[in-house]
């Protein structure tokens, strides 16, 4: 059986006192201001780590956002540049069909200019044949008014 000491059983109560008044007087305190230390830093960093993540999820957010923009401004840049293209493109085809018509009338211009000189160059030529063959066929020189009137009556019956 077991014996009871109570000398021993007073000696054990007792040191178990003074170990519990040593240790709640000098190392309870720091333990519990260490493990409440512990705790504010842990929600602390909890408190960080749930803003860190506030904070993460609105930059993912606002870099979607600002690539959709990027996308849209891409899309407007690229509908732009291809309506300035289609402008260029249609200001150099009214340039081209300008220009190509200004050609052809100078074209046409020098053409009657060209006529022009080769019916006076006709009419002189002509001209001057006739005299020398009315000259010849009447054995005369004829006056101005006759050489006006016979060159005049030649070239239009030769134009027309």
């Amino acid at each position: 059986m077991v014996s009871l000491n109570l000398g021993l059983s007073i000696l054990i109560v007792v040191s178990f006192l003074i170990t519990y008044v040593i240790f709640a007087k000098f190392f309870w305190k720091p333990i519990l201001r260490t493990i409440r230390e512990r705790e504010e830093m842990i929600q602390t960093e909890i408190e960080s780590s749930k803003k860190a993540n506030i904070d993460s999820e609105k930059n993912i957010r606002e870099s979607e956002e600002i690539l959709l923009n990027t996308k849209k401004e891409a899309e407007r840049i690229m509908l732009e540049s291809k309506r300035n293209a289609e402008r260029i493109r249609a200001d150099i085809i009214e340039t081209a069909k300008l220009e190509t018509q200004m050609i052809l009338q100078q074209a046409r211009d020098q053409v009657e200019i060209e006529r022009g000189r080769i019916i006076e160059d006709l009419r002189k030529d002509i001209a001057g044949l006739t005299i020398l063959a009315s000259q010849k066929i009447l054995m005369r020189t004829l006056t101005p008014e006759e050489n006006d009137r016979i060159i005049s009556e030649t070239v239009d019956r030769l134009i027309n």
